[in-house]
């Protein structure tokens, strides 16, 4: 609508809906990543460069958007377009496809031996490293009822917000 539209109410319209499209994905990534990162300096870090990468984005209009390309600005619109097609498909496709590996690996015991010869607080301190909880790919489901095998203990091992994995 913005590139093709040179009527004020359709590109006013397209403003609209682009923003309906373009800011849940800031709440939604910044809770996914915080989500799937465990740790408070690990998180902290990571969060400040999720938000900073970002914020590179202002950078980046300000030099797209220029006044030789008023009114319609297709070269900025076009520019914006093709960076949020690669970077937001292609970022949570990506994160997506790791994720859902390193689930596989933890479903399938290759992480196993992170737990091995621990006690429960030991396995608690790995933090996202800890191989009974999932990454986080739209459910919250633990990948099975974890014991510490050799330990003698039969107390399940409890997730990051206490509750049994």
């Amino acid at each position: 609508m913005l590139l093709a539209g040179t009527n004020p109410r359709v590109q006013y319209a397209g403003t609209f809906l682009g923003a309906l499209g373009i800011y849940p994905c800031i709440a939604n990534t910044v809770s996914w990543v915080s989500n799937n990162t465990e740790g408070v300096y690990k998180r902290g870090v990571t969060l400040g460069i999720v938000i900073g990468w970002g914020n590179l984005n202002g950078v980046m209009s300000s030099n797209i958007y220029q006044v030789r390309d008023k009114p319609l600005y297709r070269k900025g619109h076009a520019v914006v377009l093709a960076y949020l097609l690669l970077f937001l498909t292609g970022g949570s496709t990506l994160l997506h496809v790791l994720l859902r590996r390193e689930n596989a690996k933890r479903r399938g015991g290759e992480r196993d031996y992170l737990a091995e010869g621990k006690t429960e607080d030991e396995v608690q301190a790995l933090g996202d490293v800890r191989y009974v909880y999932p990454q986080l790919l739209g459910s919250r489901q633990p990948l099975a009822n974890h014991t510490l095998a050799g330990q003698g203990s039969t107390t399940p091992l409890k997730g990051r917000r206490g509750r049994p994995c």
